[in-house]
């Protein structure tokens, strides 16, 4: 048994109407009601935990995405293989009775000998240096205590629980067949390639909208390449007109003048400008697997999520980090020692929230573009699906599922970090379309803002 899908009996194409009958099916087989044997009872299990990441659409996604790295790294996939149990304690070292009796018996000698000093202190000086006056000793003013910074804690709500905040110790139409144009592949110059625009979030006229995606080149197979089009899909154009590279997670620049996108393959991320002839390569480290980016929308950081290609190959997921990086001096700088997911810049550009995978549940976190503040909240929610930021960059809007139901939840920052289910109307501004609703692999210039009622 290699993974859920064969657990199910089912393709890896299977429909969503396909994986609950084959759950249901398999569920009568071997729920303890029908089958008291200890195997059903772990078998039915394992098919709970399939049925609940092949069911929810997100969960399933990073779960094919998973079995393709592991397939492109010629890993053999096992869910199901039980930890290590851990090896046995050193036994405790026992010590010599005789050496605690010699070792008392010399700080005894040496307490003595300090105690004498002490009392003839005043003839050792006379007798040593006869003519020079005892120095006084000025008086030592104790450094006042640093207090340590304050922490925010988040107001409780009935559902879902919150925890305190903690700081961070010192992230369609068909294609076009028109031939491709001439791309240049860049090397690093000291030209700036984006400079921040004025105004973070742009205005625009109806019916504006330019869209990025990601898709395959033939409609359903091959490389994906990245594709640019107006809203209702015309004027589409191939950006890239990769051969061999699988191009995914565009993200428009402020402007709209470039995309920078992750290289499946090879792990790299690159910048193409918006007419799709200029390719520059922002990373390089062949060790170094960097994904997802999100361009901030004050133009100066692009984040994106990063892992050690050891610890892919090996499955170690959580090991991935978020950081950020200057398009123009190549610089990275971690943001966040977790796995996270879905990056969304706030509209000001200072701040980052990603969703982590904790358990069985969602956990929301916000960090700042410089690292230096540092909020989570424990969503209680198998479903984290969107994100998105209100005009003025002060509360973070949510959608959550719980026990099939949608909520939508707001989170403020400052002055006081709080969580609560949105009653009444809210503007948001989010680059994944209307909010809510379903992510798909692409971005809308500019991001589209929505006033959310519940």
């Amino acid at each position: 048994m290699s993974d859920y899908y064969e657990l199910l009996e089912i393709p890896r194409n299977a429909a969503a109407d396909a994986i609950k009958k084959a759950y249901r099916q398999l569920a009568r087989q071997f729920h303890p009601d029908s089958n008291k044997s200890q195997i059903a009872a772990e078998h039915m299990k394992l098919l709970n935990a399939a049925y609940d990441t092949l069911s929810d659409p997100i969960r399933r996604r990073e779960y094919d995405e998973q079995l393709a790295a592991e397939a492109h790294y010629g890993v053999t996939h096992d869910a199901f293989v039980p930890q290590a149990a851990a090896p046995p304690s050193a036994p405790r070292a026992t010590l010599n009775p005789w050496l605690i009796v010699i070792a008392g018996l010399a700080l005894g000698i040496v307490v003595l000998l300090i105690g004498t000093l002490f009392l003839f202190r005043n003839q050792l000086a006379s007798f040593v240096l006869p003519n020079v006056a005892t120095p006084t000793r000025a008086p030592v003013v104790a450094a006042a205590p640093t207090r340590a910074a304050p922490t925010y804690t988040p107001t409780p709500t009935p559902s879902p629980t919150a925890l305190p905040t903690a700081t961070r110790p010192a992230p369609s139409a068909t294609p076009s067949n028109t031939p491709p144009p001439t791309a240049t592949l860049l090397p690093p110059t000291a030209t700036p390639l984006i400079v921040a625009p004025p105004n973070p979030v742009p205005s625009v006229a109806a019916g504006a909208f330019r869209l990025v995606t990601s898709e395959f080149q033939n409609g359903a197979s091959g490389p994906r390449d990245v594709f640019a089009s107006d809203a209702d899909g015309g004027n589409k154009i191939n950006l890239t007109h990769s051969e061999s590279r699988n191009e995914q997670s565009p993200s428009w620049s402020p402007q709209g003048q470039n995309v920078v996108f992750s290289e499946f393959n090879s792990g790299f991320l690159y910048i193409t400008n918006a007419e799709g002839n200029q390719l520059t390569q922002l990373t390089s480290d062949p060790a170094i697997r960097d994904a997802n980016p999100a361009w901030s929308p004050a133009g100066s950081l692009i984040a994106f999520t990063s892992i050690a290609r050891n610890d892919l190959i090996n499955g170690l997921n959580d090991k991935s980090k978020v950081f950020v990086v200057d398009p123009n001096a190549r610089q990275r700088k971690l943001i966040a020692d977790l796995p996270g997911r879905d990056l969304t810049w706030s509209p000001d550009g200072k701040w980052l929230a990603f969703r982590v995978q904790i358990s069985a549940s969602q956990t929301l976190y916000m960090a700042a573009s410089d690292g230096h503040a540092f909020f989570y909240y424990q969503t209680g929610a198998a479903t984290l699906r969107r994100i998105a930021w209100t005009l003025d960059s002060k509360q973070v809007v949510y959608e959550a599922i719980v026990r099939e139901q949608s909520e939508v939840y707001v989170t403020t920052l400052q002055p006081t970090f709080t969580v609560q289910r949105l009653s009444g109307s809210l503007s948001v501004v989010s680059p994944h379309g209307r909010f809510p609703g379903l992510p798909f692999d692409g971005e809308w210039y500019p991001p589209v803002i929505s006033e959310v009622r519940r």
